[in-house]
């Protein structure tokens, strides 16, 4: 993110049922793709999308998780396949020189 968010990571999916209950959706992160997996706040509403604030513990870079789940309980799954690069570093600049121009 920028700005305000500059510490948030945007994660958005798309997901559609005709029986699904009010909260039908749970995320992770790992730092590996076989985990172990961390939840990030339970199930949530099907809002499309998920403002990750990134704190300090999260790994340089991480899979992400996501749990479906519809009204009879049946669970569908979807990870990235690559890592996601956190890269939380602020660059710096400093002048070397000054000249004026004529």
């Amino acid at each position: 993110g920028q700005g305000a968010a500059s510490q948030q990571m945007m994660i958005e999916w798309t997901l559609s049922d005709e029986a699904l209950p009010e909260r039908p959706v749970a995320l992770y992160y790992a730092e590996h793709s076989s985990g172990p997996w961390q939840s990030l706040g339970g199930w949530q509403p099907n809002t499309g999308q998920y403002a990750w604030e990134i704190g300090p513990h999260v790994p340089p870079q991480v899979y992400v998780r996501l749990d479906a789940r519809d009204a009879a309980g049946n669970v569908a799954r979807v990870e990235t396949e690559r890592p996601i690069i956190i890269d939380l570093s602020r660059p710096t600049a400093r002048f070397l020189n000054v000249e004026s121009v004529r």
